[in-house]
């Protein structure tokens, strides 16, 4: 291994620590809420030359790298904008071990009709800006296969030449660099491997083999029958290589400096539905395989596959893999010290020996689901691992929601405890559905996908233990408080594993809960829910049944005469006795006048379809605003009698309100900021689909966010009512974000 130079490692760290020059002046300043992970990691690399500089990729957040003096990770691809969604996700990381200041991104996150092709993202700066080169085919980081890899690959005796394995459409190569790609015809591979679309996995490099001119390429395919090839010639042929397993596929590979290659197997690809796997061990030199699967002491027959293989650059014969759904009692990482030999399990194995592990959740409190402490497991979807290739005992790995990390893994040698502590400090990945700022109060409420709803007291702090957690909801879908009295909160979702309510009440915003008697197919769907300003009424409107009412906090659930079937639901934030609804699908708006009771069609004729979001403006009863996407956004100021389109806007995601502005001639009469998500005109490049705020009403709209700051796919806009300027975002991979006006 390789040293930088003092010089060189001064210059290295200056260009980490310094800030892109993408932006004009800003006019807001911007900060994530902290919840710390919440998402995939779905890979772990470290820089082959430059000590304590690692990157982190997520399946739609983005990618990071870690900061070794801050003590946290920082995002890189903020500056993707709404309209590249699809190229936020990142499939894959590469670092040119000749030139320490490339950086290499494959993008893309699904490989389906509606995505868009994948791209490069190319640093010539460690990551602090990126040209992007428009590749010729679609990637898929968020599908079936993500966590394997890597499959962008360096070639390290021609740095110029870069691999990228694809999804479906086979092997491909650029001589210059990136910026221009072509398919590696000669390899047998060239399009769909099977169902899943995980395709070609893994590019890396062995040793220069017998008498070859050129090292070793080693290609992993998502394929039962041949999953690994070899070039010796430096890709210009390619073999299978001979006696390789078959029946399962292979995920994921690691190289040792004794010449062993170790594969991880599973019979499906990460991260869904492994039921068998196996771990081998291939001799690059004598051409030996050996299955050296950890015995398993949980089940007969085994139900699980295996995931992540790293190595010891250190210890040649230290190789640790980690398992894949073994869903009980939780995944694992196995150790082994005489290269697969004998293994021990890292974490706590119900019928093994005493525990190895200890688990830090301080950083963030809430990923106990609110129980005391952490299952006795390591945690679900280890398709990351990674040892710090300047202190072996440096030990990372991502999960399906964080990444754990400890700096004595080699205790687990001497019967000892390894201390684990979350690793996840400035990586933000959790999908918002809602975000709300009520009155009084916390100033932040949030509901989004897989991990439930959140209170946030204070912004830089996790949320705290115990919080939002009876019922247990995974994707919460409905969230909402009263606006007069804002310390009662309700939420719906779909229940976690094991559970069967799909919502419930709080009467101290969130300190403890009263779960709700199920609404009619619920957990089929469970739509979203309203409370009356003064908290006497609930509505609740399951996305599959119809929606009820309920004036006993949620015990029992009365049908609503004349209400959509399917439809979104919002209460008047001034008027307890009024109630909207929309049906999307006859474009016919919906009102109740008491309390959710009966429901009256009003306004006819409205855009079906492309329905969002029904946004009521707390300061005004009756102001509506109905997002549509496509079909635009519209207003309507008489309790949703009648609507008028907004001509300024054709596209509308999401509306939120906030503090009025300051009393001028602009804002005079207006009572609320209003926050728009959404786009201006079709032509041109000056008005893309961004964040914008009026102070008057929507006559006008200013731009919040700059081009450092974009956040992809925004889903969910709210101001907040107490600062005015202050606007909450909820993106679909980058978290929570707040901003405040710089002056």
């Amino acid at each position: 291994m390789r040293r930088l130079t003092v010089g060189l490692c001064v210059m290295v760290a200056a260009l980490v620590l310094a800030a892109g020059g993408r932006a004009a002046t800003p006019t807001y300043q911007f900060h994530n809420v902290q919840i710390v992970g919440g998402g995939f990691v779905t890979g772990l690399v470290a820089h082959p030359i430059i000590p304590e500089l690692f990157f982190a990729r997520t399946d739609i957040g983005g990618a990071y790298r870690w900061n070794a003096s801050k003590r946290r990770w920082i995002p890189m691809l903020d500056w993707v904008t709404h309209d590249n969604l699809n190229v936020e996700g990142t499939l894959s990381i590469a670092v040119d071990p000749v030139n320490p200041f490339n950086l290499y991104l494959a993008q893309g996150e699904y490989v389906e009709s509606f995505a868009s092709n994948g791209a490069l993202y190319i640093s010539h700066d460690l990551g602090n800006t990126f040209s992007v080169v428009s590749l010729p085919f679609q990637l898929g980081a968020n599908e079936t296969g993500r966590s394997s890899g890597e499959r962008l690959a360096v070639v390290p005796w021609s740095p110029a030449t870069l691999y990228l394995g694809t999804n479906v459409n086979g092997l491909w190569r650029s001589l210059d660099s990136g910026n221009t790609w072509a398919q590696v015809t000669s390899f047998p591979v060239t399009g769909v491997v099977d169902n899943d679309k995980a395709g070609v996995i893994f590019v890396m490099f062995g040793p220069r083999l017998g008498q070859a001119k050129y090292p070793t390429i080693y290609v992993g395919v998502s394929d039962p029958t041949t999953g690994l090839y070899q070039s010796v010639d430096n890709g210009v042929s390619w073999q299978a290589v001979s006696g390789q397993p078959v029946g399962d596929v292979p995920l994921s590979a690691a190289l040792s400096a004794s010449g062993n290659l170790y594969v991880t197997y599973s019979n499906q690809p990460a991260p869904n539905g492994a039921g068998n796997g196996q771990v081998w061990k291939y001799n690059v030199r004598s051409s030996v395989w050996t299955n050296i699967t950890p015995p398993d002491g949980v089940s007969s027959p085994q139900y699980y596959g295996y995931a992540k293989v790293v190595v010891d650059p250190w210890h040649p014969d230290t190789v640790m893999v980690s398992t894949l759904d073994r869903y009980y009692p939780g995944d694992e990482i196995y150790r082994s010290k005489d290269a697969g030999a004998t293994w021990v399990a890292l974490g706590n194995e119900p019928y093994g020996p005493p525990p190895h592990s200890s688990f830090d959740f301080s950083l963030s409190p809430w990923i106990t689901n609110g129980a005391s402490s952490p299952a006795d497991n390591m945690g679900n979807w280890i398709g990351a691992m990674l040892v710090d290739p300047w202190n072996p005992d440096h030990l990372m790995y991502g999960t399906g929601g964080t990444i754990w990390e400890t700096d004595h893994v080699s205790k687990v040698d001497s019967g000892g405890v390894i201390p684990w502590r979350i690793g996840a400090l400035g990586i933000e990945e959790t999908a918002l559905n809602i975000v709300l700022s009520p009155p009084s109060g916390a100033h932040l409420l949030s509901a989004m996908g897989d991990v439930g709803a959140f209170r946030h007291d204070d912004l830089h702090v996790s949320p705290v233990q115990g919080q939002f957690h009876v019922p247990q909801l995974g994707s919460t879908t409905g969230l909402d408080f009263a606006q007069h009295n804002p310390q009662v909160i309700a939420r719906v979702g779909y229940p976690t594993y094991g559970q069967t309510q799909c919502g419930g009440y709080s009467t101290d915003q969130g300190n403890t809960w009263t779960t709700f008697t199920n609404v009619s197919g619920c957990a089929n769907g469970p739509g979203t829910i309203a409370i009356a300003a003064d908290s006497s009424d609930f509505v609740w409107a399951p996305s599959g049944a119809a929606t009820a009412y309920s004036t006993d906090g949620g015990t029992t659930w009365i049908p609503s005469a004349g209400a959509p079937s399917s439809g979104a639901i919002a209460s008047d934030r001034v008027n307890p006795l009024k109630f909207y609804s929309f049906d999307q699908s006859t474009g016919t708006f919906y009102v109740s006048a008491d309390g959710g009771r009966t429901f009256t069609g009003t306004m006819t004729g409205l855009p079906t379809y492309s329905f969002k979001q029904i946004s009521v403006n707390p300061g005004t009863e009756g102001d509506i605003w109905l997002s549509l996407q496509w079909g635009g956004l519209w207003h309507s100021t008489d309790s949703g009698a009648t609507f008028t389109s907004v001509s300024s806007v054709v596209w509308s995601d999401s509306i939120g309100f906030g503090a009025a502005a300051p009393a001028s001639s602009a804002s005079e009469g207006y009572s609320s900021a209003v926050y728009f998500v959404g786009r201006l005109t079709w032509s041109g490049s000056g008005f893309p689909t961004s964040l914008y705020r009026s102070d008057d009403g929507g006559l006008s709209w200013n731009p919040v966010l700059d081009a450092q700051h974009e956040y992809g796919a925004i889903i969910t806009v709210s101001g907040d009512p107490r600062i005015y300027g202050r606007v909450y975002i909820g993106t679909e991979g980058r978290g929570i974000v707040y901003g405040d006006l710089l002056n």
